[in-house]
């Protein structure tokens, strides 16, 4: 299995698995949505619905593969980079979309605890 291969299933799966604790503790009316478009390689988890009364709706994750990285578009999770990481997914193709490309992403770095 080649690395792009890899990644998208270690993201799939993390994602899955993720999506289905959310829904075992759903807030009253909310929805949890797990998106995997292997076509596109985007993968989100959407918290949708109407919860006491307004509209929720909430992107939990998002994540991209792009020239064989990872590029995080949102993270709201408190782990899943670092069981991606425990999983297999190199630190050095982890990329920030909220940081720069031309001047700050050379000097970001992903710690793992």
């Amino acid at each position: 299995m080649d690395k792009l291969d890899r990644y998208r299933t270690l993201i799939k799966d993390a994602l899955t698995e993720r999506a289905s604790l959310m829904r075992s503790q759903p807030l009253p009316g909310e929805e949890v949505v797990c998106l995997l478009d292997e076509a596109t390689d985007n993968y989100l988890l959407l918290r949708l619905g109407w919860v006491h009364g307004k509209r929720l709706y909430s992107v939990t994750l998002h994540l991209r593969l792009v020239e064989g990285k990872v590029c995080v578009e949102q993270d709201w999770t408190d782990d899943l980079l670092h069981d991606l990481v425990a999983a297999g997914l190199s630190i050095e193709d982890i990329l920030f979309s909220v940081v720069s490309p031309t001047e700050a992403r050379p000097k970001a770095q992903f710690a793992v605890t």
